[in-house]
């Protein structure tokens, strides 16, 4: 009989610390509602950032940073000094400028470098990650600054087919490897 007592006090405690007591006949309150789980949204899914946020960047070791215009970005990175005039974008700085601002490589939503942009940044051109949440299977075209160079993965962890982009230079990645990308290195 004790056994049984210790038993049903530890599967009510048990109930209690993982949100209440449904289900369990003659121990409370049996109508208190189950605790859900939060949604998860954004990078957490898997889904795009943010549809207003969608130029980003990020790097190596970088979580991802979004901002609603590829100007906002720039603006961040160059601490405020550098402001994009409206029609101008990151390519209008020329890969010498972009290379002062850690930016070694910049993927592009759509063929011709257009749609969203996912700025890479690092100290040096070298590293290497997988897509960020939002990011994966969604490249087209690529630009890539003098002296560093950009590989493209079919899969997470730098495996699968792949995509080279060599400096400098923009590329579209072919319809064979169109919103495929899953992980990207650096040299």
């Amino acid at each position: 009989m004790t056994r049984r007592v210790a038993l049903a006090s530890c599967i009510v405690l048990v109930a209690l610390l993982l949100g209440g007591t449904t289900g369990l006949a003659g121990f409370g309150d049996s109508a208190a509602p189950p605790i859900a789980p939060a949604p998860q949204t954004g990078a957490a899914n898997g889904a795009a950032p943010d549809t207003e946020d969608g130029h980003c960047i990020t790097g190596p070791d970088m979580p991802l940073r979004c901002f609603k215009t590829e100007a906002a970005m720039i603006s961040f990175l160059s601490g405020g000094k550098i402001q994009l005039e409206p029609g101008e974008s990151a390519l209008s700085l020329g890969s010498a400028q972009l290379v002062t601002l850690n930016i070694y490589a910049l993927l592009y939503e759509h063929p011709n470098r257009t749609g969203e942009v996912l700025a890479i940044s690092d100290d040096n051109c070298s590293g290497w990650n997988n897509m960020p949440g939002g990011w994966n299977d969604r490249i087209s075209s690529t630009w890539v600054a003098n002296g560093c160079s950009v590989t493209l993965f079919e899969h997470y962890n730098l495996t699968g087919t792949s995509f080279y982009s060599p400096a400098p230079g923009h590329y579209y990645v072919g319809d064979a490897f169109n919103d495929k990308a899953s992980s990207w290195r650096l040299p």
